[in-house]
């Protein structure tokens, strides 16, 4: 995984666990696919913008 990906990985990770959401609940509020946030905190797949701000 690249710095990028990996750097982004471990932002939306603690960002979501701070303010102790599941990856399901954050899903929901951005109105994506829960299988989305799974694949950004695993460094997979290239999210767009608006999957990446809450």
């Amino acid at each position: 995984m690249n710095d990028a990906k990996q750097n982004l990985a471990a932002a939306v990770r603690d960002a979501r666990t701070e303010l102790g959401l599941s990856q399901e609940r954050l899903a929901e509020i951005l109105n994506i696919d829960s299988r989305t946030i799974l694949n950004i905190e695993a460094g997979r797949g290239n999210p767009n913008l608006k999957s990446c701000t809450l």
